[in-house]
């Protein structure tokens, strides 16, 4: 299975699950490292 055809898939098993039970974890950024700690360094976490 190509890489797309995975993410598709995985985008319909979460629009067919109900809001209340989806647990969000983390973010996943796709972009070269420098611009991304240009965001990230002024974001505050919340643990």
């Amino acid at each position: 299975m190509s890489r797309e055809m995975a993410l598709v898939g995985e985008a319909c098993g979460v629009a067919a699950a109900p809001v209340d039970e989806l647990d969000f974890v983390g973010i996943g950024v796709h972009e070269p490292r420098k611009a991304v700690d240009k965001v990230v360094n002024g974001l505050k976490f919340l643990a």
